[in-house]
């Protein structure tokens, strides 16, 4: 996969059961964490963030954020 990161404006990134809005949310993925992107859609995302995978939306997935922002290292995917 390839790591990206969650670039909301504020709060965190859902990671969802399926590629909808009204799917049910696994988790929350922190703003600014580092998630490993499997397969990047137009509007949709397969993500693993912690060794938990599911949807999150694309246009909150950026390849890099500000210099002045701490990043995390993606947690174990597999």
């Amino acid at each position: 996969g390839t790591t990206m990161y969650v670039n909301t404006v504020e709060g965190g990134l859902h990671l969802r059961t399926a590629p909808r809005q009204d799917a049910g949310s696994k988790l929350l993925i922190p703003r600014h964490a580092a998630v490993t992107v499997l397969t990047y859609g137009s509007t949709w995302s397969y993500v693993c963030y912690g060794g938990v995978y599911g949807y999150s939306m694309s246009k909150f997935l950026s390849t890099s954020i500000s210099d002045d922002t701490e990043t995390t290292t993606p947690e174990e995917c597999l």
